[in-house]
């Protein structure tokens, strides 16, 4: 397994305790996500900000993807029946 998904139970193992806490205690996601955008804000990212790099990544990977299955789709119709 290649980049930051190798870490994943690394770091899941790393925050059982704190999941564990939560789970006890009842916190709610959305409490964990509205703190999250908080600290967000209070480290000056903006959402409006977040949101257009976020839809330029993806308006310019969207058509890539795409093009790609259609470049391989096209040649493999003729072996489909």
């Amino acid at each position: 397994m290649n980049g930051l998904y190798a870490l994943k139970p690394w770091y899941a193992d790393r925050l059982s305790g704190v999941r564990a806490t939560l789970v006890r205690r009842e916190v709610s996601p959305d409490t964990l996500t509205a703190s999250g955008a908080a600290s967000a804000a209070g480290a000056g990212t903006g959402a409006a900000e977040w949101l257009a790099a976020s839809a330029t990544a993806r308006g310019s990977r969207t058509p890539t993807v795409g093009l790609g299955f259609a470049g391989f789709g096209l040649p493999m119709r003729r072996h489909r029946r």
